[in-house]
């Protein structure tokens, strides 16, 4: 195809003499004895700078071969000035199947050429189409796939000068590496990826990469990721680095990060959407995985660790407005925050298991946050000491107002316990158990114990009123209220042990307030309803007739006339009516209309 040149420079240089003319040609340069023939094998249509396989090899040494070049006519001679480019690759319309395909778009290594093309734009070469296709190596100045790319067998060396604008996905695997020096803006995708994948752009990477069912070997992302990265299998002596954000929704998910030589590790800039890994497991050989996040864990930003953090550690060195969750144990290492210039915090730190525990010495606290916490550290199981001098859990600037942690977050559970060598420093005090006062928490055994400080006294009656009135708004209410302790609301609350907080709860209540003895007959279970109060009874709560325990109703009127805020006392009338007109016309219910009378 006979083009002219039109820009600027040459109009100006070429003002008095005819217009250069030049063209556009692709060649097959892999000689080799009984190797890829013209007419045979492949044919070229130069004027649509299209490339049609006819037939092709099993053997890599006879792959295709391909470049596109740009000629210039000098003195009657076609003289090479740079890359072409190539429109498509593609199967040839009279051919059903032309069997393995092997393809590499190159410079001419005999003739110092670096690039196979400017724009490679479409590869049409589908499985279901050939025995085999394979993409050996693409090596191209410009923009990938803009026309389309089809899935192949297998992908080995891709490297762009430009963009990636159109899916590269291989059935088998990866096994070389993907450069994309522009912007990724499609998939890749594999079975496995065993090379590294970069895409060095500075701007917004769309695309997404996915290793479907095996490991993943690194993945270098030079700006924003606006794409998700999914692998199935591990992440072994790899790494994933994003050095501008991951976006707000978008995922970086992973199986297993274990330890290797160099340390796998994920790694970016900010983080808006999702890490996501199964575990987090090193040996202690000091190549241990980790997770690292330079700038701020935003609001929607989180880091997820489905199962244990042992020997592996989480660094956000911004301040946390997102979660960092960890579905088991955290031991061995480390979760750190805002390290070392502080910052306020308002998301939270939750460890699914136990936290603490092993003979390693550390030099910082297994969960160490810099600067004011106004989330939450919740610990679901229990706090163990490990060796070493410094606290398993520490605030360095202390607890802002919504700021908490907790130990046996979830509700009270005979198997889990703040040991008491384990320490929780806030600020410059040191703490070795529940202190309510302090919002450092270990969640007590007693039901009904509503502002978890040991005891179930009139202190208990208005927070009760408060987690009975936000019950439907998911506690709410009770959580602004008591950091800390929404984790715990139903085991404490659910007085009556069927799985609600409710009106009907309030009978309960009383009861357990007024005549722990007459409760624990009543609900106490050791397995359904534990409550630490009724020592080593056997079996579940024996029940009982009328209104035994519950004393006087204007007495019990009095508890929470008297107890109850005045802007929640109309939610204790209206529940108490409820249960009134539940009971009927039984003793209870003669009871409770007696103490809504006294209310009224």
């Amino acid at each position: 195809m006979i083009r002219k040149m039109t820009c600027g420079l040459c109009l100006v240089v070429m003002s008095s003499t005819a217009f250069a003319e030049t063209r556009n040609w692709i060649y097959q340069y892999n000689t080799i004895a009984g190797g890829p023939a013209a007419g045979t094998h492949y044919t070229i249509n130069q004027g649509e700078e299209t490339v049609y396989i006819k037939a092709g090899f099993a053997s890599a040494s006879k792959r295709f071969k391909f470049e596109a070049r740009t000629e210039e006519l000098q003195s009657g001679q076609w003289v090479d000035i740079g890359p072409g480019d190539i429109d498509v690759i593609m199967i040839d319309p009279s051919v059903s199947d032309p069997g393995s395909v092997i393809i590499e778009v190159n410079g001419d290594p005999s003739k110092s050429h670096v690039y196979g093309a400017a724009d490679l734009r479409k590869i049409s070469l589908p499985t279901g189409a050939t025995a085999y296709t394979h993409i050996w190596r693409i090596r191209i100045a410009g923009n990938l796939g803009a026309d389309g790319m089809s899935d192949c067998d297998q992908i080995d060396l891709v490297e762009v000068g430009g963009d990636l604008l159109n899916r590269l996905d291989a059935l088998g695997s990866i096994g070389n590496s993907i450069t994309i020096s522009g912007i990724l803006g499609a998939a890749i995708s594999g079975s496995s990826i065993t090379g590294t994948i970069t895409a060095a752009g500075a701007g917004t990477h769309t695309g997404s990469i996915t290793a479907r069912n095996g490991n993943l070997t690194a993945v270098n992302i030079g700006g924003r990721m606006n794409g998700n990265i999914s692998v199935a299998g591990s992440l072994t002596q790899g790494k994933i680095l994003v050095a501008g954000s991951v976006a707000d929704g978008r995922v970086i998910q992973v199986g297993e990060v274990l330890d290797g030589d160099p340390a796998p590790n994920i790694a970016v800039g900010s983080l808006g959407g999702t890490i996501r890994v199964a575990s987090l497991v090193g040996d202690g050989s000091g190549y241990d995985p980790n997770i690292q996040v330079a700038g701020n864990v935003t609001a929607t930003g989180e880091i997820v660790v489905d199962g244990d953090a042992t020997y592996g550690w989480i660094i956000a060195n911004g301040e946390l407005d997102g979660n960092i969750t960890i579905g088991g144990d955290l031991k061995l290492r480390y979760v750190r925050v805002g390290y070392p210039d502080g910052g306020t915090h308002n998301g939270n730190i939750t460890i699914g298991g136990d936290l603490g525990g092993g003979t390693t010495e550390r030099l910082y606290a297994n969960a160490w946050v810099c600067g004011t916490l106004n989330g939450e550290i919740r610990v679901l199981g229990s706090l163990y000491p490990t060796a070493g001098t410094a606290p398993e859990i520490e605030v360095t600037g202390g607890l802002g107002a919504s700021g908490a942690v907790s130990i046996d977050w979830d509700g009270w559970d005979a198997s889990d316990a703040w040991d008491p060598d384990a320490t929780v420093k806030i600020g410059a005090q040191t703490y070795t158990g529940n202190t309510p006062a302090a919002r450092v928490y270990e969640i007590t055994c007693e039901r009904a114990d509503l502002n978890n400080d040991g005891a179930v006294n009139t202190f208990d009656i208005d927070p009760f009123v408060l987690a009975l009135s936000s019950a439907g708004d998911g506690f709410d209410d009770y959580a602004a209220a008591f950091p800390g302790l929404l984790g715990s609301v139903e085991f404490h609350a659910d007085l009556n042990c069927d799985g609600v907080v409710n009106s009907f709860d309030i009978d309960a209540f009383t009861l357990r307030l007024t005549d722990v003895e007459e409760w624990c007959d009543e609900y106490w279970d050791e397995d359904d309803c534990p409550d630490c109060a009724c020592g080593g009874r056997d079996g579940g709560g024996a029940g009982r007739e009328g209104d035994g325990g519950l004393g006087e109703p204007a007495a019990v009127a009095a508890l929470y006339g008297e107890n109850v805020a005045p802007e929640r006392l109309g939610v204790v009338v209206a529940a108490i009516a409820e249960l009134a007109e539940s009971y009927g016309d039984t003793p209870r219910g003669e009871f409770w209309g007696a103490v809504l009378a006294e209310l009224e």
